[in-house]
């Protein structure tokens, strides 16, 4: 019984840090897009690769370990002798969680 609130833990653990990631990538991205908007719209106004760069290598480098912790734990899943239905079941479940979080944060923002 110890072991599976342990892994309840950790899966609640997993699913912050992994909400964390979609935010922070979410709101960089959406400032990515207001200072692209200035540039082409303020006449004098420009992006230097200072700002853009880092701002780019941040968005890349979250969804980067967000996609590492998906494989991750489809292979964990795909490893383990289940059936076929099971291991497609969480592939969709994680998706729609994905896409939930994504959704759910663009809608607070608006």
């Amino acid at each position: 019984m110890g072991d599976e609130h342990r892994d309840d833990a950790d899966q609640r653990r997993a699913d912050v840090y992994s909400s964390a990631r979609i935010g922070a990538a979410t709101a960089l991205t959406m400032v990515l897009v207001v200072l692209l908007v200035l540039d082409v719209a303020v006449q004098g106004y420009d992006i230097s690769p200072g700002i853009l760069l880092p701002l780019l290598g941040a968005i890349l480098a979250l969804l980067g370990l967000e996609a590492g912790a998906f494989w991750r734990a489809l292979d964990v899943i795909c490893r383990q002798p289940s059936a076929t239905g099971q291991q497609w079941g969480f592939v969709v479940h994680v998706t729609v969680r994905a896409f939930s979080a994504i959704s759910g944060m663009s809608q607070a923002v608006a």
